[in-house]
């Protein structure tokens, strides 16, 4: 099986694997913060996501938390 990596002690890393976890390091490097929970809840929660049907003056786009949260608690 080709592009396989490892970073640290995880082995056989697919590339976006590998992605998210450089990620998270290099997130948790520039902001100061060890807890990999508290990294992760920051990279999920930004509204990177494009969406239509917004209100005037809403905050744009929406996030993979919101999502989630969406789809497990349905209203």
């Amino acid at each position: 099986m080709g592009n396989l990596y490892t970073y640290g002690i995880h082995k056989n890393l697919t590339p976006v694997e590998l992605f998210v976890y450089i990620a998270i390091d290099e997130i948790g490097k520039g902001l100061g913060i060890h807890d990999v929970e508290a990294i992760v809840a920051i990279f999920l929660g930004q509204n990177n996501i494009a969406v239509r049907g917004k209100f005037k003056g809403a905050t744009k786009g929406t996030s993979v938390a919101s999502i989630i949260a969406r789809s497990a608690f349905p209203l």
